[in-house]
């Protein structure tokens, strides 16, 4: 199962936490928002390079 961070994870006080699980449904949700932002992404390096070669 994977986890949000490595493990210990602490809260405000410096306490071990409960570990912070994903659901299949955090996956599913994540990698969709990735899938949108890629190409926004690619976008925005190609006008970088390109401005900077220039």
């Amino acid at each position: 199962m994977s986890t949000a961070y490595p493990p210990p994870v602490l809260d405000a006080n410096g306490n071990v936490a409960q570990k912070a699980e994903l659901t299949r449904a955090y996956e599913t949700n994540a990698r969709e928002a990735a899938e949108l932002q890629l190409p926004l992404a690619a976008a925005r390096l190609a006008k970088l390079l390109n401005d900077a070669l220039q």
